[in-house]
């Protein structure tokens, strides 16, 4: 089990599910408001699964220089990252 579509002949590659990418905030955020854009949350400093990891499901989120710029903080595991 595992984040990236393993290709490799001998071994079968079955979806389970589709994820979708969360944002949890608490409602008394003192900058959110109203309705959350994407824009919005790129304005944030983020705490994020390391990128460099084998099949980090956060890289596809960052994909540019300016969103990895807002990454504050970077764990190894979900755990580290929600400590944080």
């Amino acid at each position: 089990i595992g984040y990236e579509e393993f290709r490799r002949p001998e071994f079968a590659c079955v979806p389970l599910f589709k994820d979708e990418m969360v944002l949890v905030a608490s409602r008394n955020h003192p900058r959110i408001s109203g309705p959350v854009m994407e824009a919005d949350i790129y304005r944030e400093e983020h705490a994020a699964v390391a990128l460099d990891r084998y099949a980090s499901f956060s890289l596809p989120w960052y994909d540019t220089a300016d969103k990895q710029a807002r990454i504050a903080y970077q764990g190894n595991a979900m755990v580290s990252v929600l400590n944080v």
